[in-house]
């Protein structure tokens, strides 16, 4: 999709603005059945869209299901009540099915797995299928992780617990039917209290890839130690391998995702000599039965990190500051778009009065700013970096508004945000077009409606469609970006 280009710099300094309707809204307002605060699609089938609606983490005060046909017509919902002690991990569509993973966890004895099953037509009963007993004890979201893979169905269940002063990793593989394919073990050498997971990804044979991260504390009167770097493990059905890269500096904000063209996954994000600061891109190759690991660390040119920071007048080569990784996209050329986003979180003094005595506290802004769009060649160099400008201002209240979401055409790859409030809260679509051209649609503004979306809880449902939650005038709407030209 994107042309290969030797060294492209492109700035963003203003875009096609074009008004569009290409755009769905669900024709009814979300779950009348009982309060909720947090709404998510969890994926589309031939049977229709379907939507997960709850109020609690791990969903334990129960949740409700929505399905909604191809036109985001409303057809019918049912609440799940969650017994005591369940917790639910993962909540997928699949064949004629919605899954959901769950633990149950029993005074004693630990948790337990459970596979639970419900018909297309959310009607009938819930089928359960117990699974393999989990060592542990408790429940903690950065020490365990569940993926599915809609295309081989089955899903995966990785998992961490503590072994002396190492971390042990588990690795559980089953179908559908709740029948295990494989189990894998291994020891990582770095206490537990360094480990979470980042992410898991499911190959085209069965084959997944952990990503975890590893943050270390700096050591004393060390100003260039090492603190965050990816750690990798690949499970094949007989074989695990690990791949922990070998560098001086930060290894920040890991992405994952499984290149199929090249039976393989991608590693990517930012570098540089502390957290905050981005040296250049680094990329891991991890073959599927190749135990080879390849590992580029590629710095910015003077032009490209003046591109991204974003300070052309600076007469030494200025790094980009607070750029974090949200996405790599693998195109059919073999290049790679790695998307990132500037993150900065502020602490400012602020005075008000009781009673005429003057009082401060402490007030947190944070700042969802900058777009970087980063094409990285197959031989881990940096053919083209953008900057597209994006101003995004909140209180942690409503910081859930800021910013974006992305899903991928064949012309392009479009990212969806929150305008600022000051642009009448418009919702934006920005597309990349392979030729670099980028384009502005505004999809909705509040000239008669106040609109915004959740873009981090909005879901690529199908191919060149972005399923996201809307709230319109108090109310919670779905919404369905698409481009019926791509």
């Amino acid at each position: 999709m994107v042309r290969r280009l030797g060294i492209l710099l492109f700035l963003y300094s203003g875009f096609f603005n074009l008004q569009s309707q290409f755009y769905a809204l669900s024709n009814k307002p979300q779950l009348s059945q009982q309060k909720s605060i947090y709404h998510m699609p969890i994926g589309e089938s031939d049977y229709g869209i379907y939507t997960l609606n709850y109020a609690n983490e791990f969903l334990q005060g129960g949740f409700s299901i929505e399905r909604y046909d191809h036109e985001l017509g409303f057809i019918d919902d049912r609440f799940i009540k969650v017994p005591r002690k369940n917790f639910i991990l993962h909540v997928f569509v699949a064949d004629s099915s919605i899954y959901w993973v769950s633990v149950l966890r029993k005074r004693r004895e630990g948790l337990y797995l459970i596979l639970n099953r419900l018909s297309y037509t959310l009607e009938g009963n819930i089928e359960t299928v117990v699974l393999p007993k989990l060592e542990i004890k408790e429940i903690n979201s950065d020490e365990i992780i569940v993926r599915n893979s809609n295309k081989h169905q089955l899903f995966n269940v990785c998992w961490m617990k503590k072994n002396g002063s190492k971390t042990e990793i588990h690795n559980f593989s089953f179908d559908n039917n709740g029948q295990i394919n494989s189990t894998q073990k291994i020891n990582i050498d770095y206490p537990i209290q360094y480990v979470s997971f980042s992410d898991f990804s499911i190959g085209d044979s069965k084959e997944s890839c952990a990503l975890l991260t590893v943050k270390k504390p700096r050591e004393l009167f060390s100003l260039g130690s090492r603190q965050e770097f990816p750690y990798i493990i690949k499970f094949n059905s007989n074989k695990v391998s690990i791949f922990e890269p070998v560098s001086e500096y930060n290894q920040q904000n890991a992405v994952i995702t499984f290149l199929p063209n090249q039976r393989s996954w991608i590693v990517s994000g930012t570098y540089g000599d502390d957290k905050k600061e981005s040296e250049g891109i680094y990329q891991i190759i991890i073959p599927i039965y190749d135990s080879v690991f390849t590992f580029w660390e590629t710095p910015f040119s003077d032009i490209q990190a003046k591109t991204l920071d974003g300070n052309f007048k600076s007469k030494r080569n200025k790094s980009p500051k607070n750029y974090t990784s949200r996405r790599i996209i693998s195109m059919d050329d073999s290049t790679n778009i790695l998307l990132l986003e500037r993150y900065i979180e502020l602490r400012q003094l602020e005075t008000y009065y009781i009673n005429g005595i003057p009082q401060t506290a402490t007030k947190i802004l944070f700042n969802f700013n900058e777009i970087g769009i980063a094409v990285l060649n197959n031989i881990g160099g940096i053919d083209t970096v953008i900057r597209i400008n994006k101003e995004q201002v909140a209180s942690p209240n409503t910081s859930y508004l800021l910013g974006y979401g992305s899903f991928v055409c064949e012309k392009g790859i479009h990212i969806v945000y929150n305008a600022d409030i000051s642009k009448s809260n418009e919702v934006i679509d920005i597309v990349i077009r392979p030729d670099f051209e980028i384009e502005k649609h505004v999809l909705v503004n509040s000239d008669n409606f106040y609109n915004v979306i959740i873009p981090f809880d909005g879901k690529e449902t199908d191919y060149c469609t972005f399923t996201v939650p809307l709230l319109r005038d108090k109310q919670w709407f779905w919404m369905q970006v698409y481009n019926p030209n791509d």
